[in-house]
């Protein structure tokens, strides 16, 4: 086989624990033409020294830069990519030997612009896989924006409906948006100016569902490629109080528009029904978490967007789903504060509430 040259990019803040697993499982990659491209993002542990002696192995380049963000680091790393196919890696995770070989072949098979690729996780405390909902070999822009696109833009308002109506699992199809379960080929998102927006959760998503909305082919295969270890002291954590909570679900649903006038523009079709849902979910996140510290003021401003209260407006109830039933009737009631103070008290009962 002739190995095209694959650049890996990792965004590195405060990982020093995770690092050596990390690098060594690249280093061990049977991939003779590789790029590692690790971006230090100002951290203030001793990942910069780590990564600084990573340099003794002649396919990897660190960058140095000051704090601005898991985006901002990933875009610092695709601009001095020089591989035909970018992939990227999350410092606190390892990959399997055929990580790079496995999905570049592929990619030099079908000639796709993207390949996603099932994964192994340890959500239940042992790794267990993760594979594709289903065999994607979709070859048109219209195809994978009908297969493949609502399952990774959100939460529909149809889904949630049946969900609140005894449905069954809240999210049955999705897809998770991880970027670094997909091989991607660097020229296709050059042409389409794909990049990362500067938001602090959800850019994964964004970046995927812009990929979507501009690719003409896409595969999947089955195999485990990546090991994902979800860590509570990680970014996704690290912003969940107050104003901070409030941004970073106006910076998803301002992306989550943008996208969607995309959408329309291609298909014809209002994109709000297909997101809806995960505005509904997401008030009652923001009630369950804000209600911690007694903030109904940040809590109110979201519930009261135009396009948060659109979402509800065109929701429709559902009778069986009682654990969610009250709180859904009081918001589309427009009972806010009731709504509020309901889950002031399950946090003041520490009671445990997940969906």
């Amino acid at each position: 086989m002739n190995y095209p040259k694959v650049s890996i990019i990792v965004p590195c803040y405060n990982v020093e624990r995770y690092l050596d697993r990390c690098m060594s499982s690249l280093a061990k990659n049977t991939y003779d033409n590789k790029q590692v491209v690790f971006v230090n993002d100002g951290s203030t542990d001793s990942t910069a020294m780590l990564l600084d002696s990573y340099r003794k192995y002649p396919f990897v380049k660190v960058i140095h830069k000051k704090n601005e963000g898991v985006s901002v680091a990933r875009n610092t790393g695709m601009e001095n990519a020089d591989g035909k196919y970018i992939m990227f890696v999350d410092p606190d995770d390892y990959v399997e030997h055929n990580f790079i070989l496995r999905a570049s072949k592929e990619m030099e098979k079908t000639g796709c612009d993207m390949i996603m690729f099932g994964f192994n996780t340890d959500w239940t405390g042992k790794l267990e896989p993760v594979i594709p909902l289903e065999h994607y070999s979709l070859s048109s822009n219209k195809q994978i924006i009908e297969k493949l696109f609502p399952r990774i833009y959100g939460l529909s308002l149809e889904r949630f409906h049946n969900w609140l109506s005894g449905g069954g699992k809240l999210m049955p199809d999705k897809e998770t948006g991880q970027v670094w379960r997909w091989i991607y080929r660097k020229s296709f998102l050059q042409k389409n100016n794909i990049a990362f927006e500067k938001i602090k959760v959800g850019e994964d998503m964004v970046f995927n569902a812009e990929c979507l909305l501009a690719a003409d082919s896409l595969k999947s295969i089955d195999d485990c490629l990546y090991n994902y270890f979800p860590r509570k002291d990680g970014l996704m954590y690290s912003n969940i109080n107050g104003l901070d909570s409030l941004r970073n679900k106006l910076d998803v649903l301002e992306q989550r528009i943008r996208l969607g006038q995309i959408f329309e523009n291609k298909t014809g079709e209002k994109a709000l029904p297909l997101f809806g849902g995960s505005c509904i979910m997401s008030c009652f996140e923001l009630a369950y978490l804000l209600s911690k510290t007694d903030d109904y003021k940040t809590f109110k401003s979201y519930v009261n967007n135009a396009t948060v209260q659109e979402c509800i407006t065109h929701s429709k109830i559902g009778f069986k789903n009682i654990k969610a039933l009250i709180p859904y009737f009081l918001l589309k009631t427009r009972a806010n504060l009731l709504l509020f103070l309901l889950f002031w008290t399950v946090n003041k009962l520490n009671i445990k509430m997940s969906y």
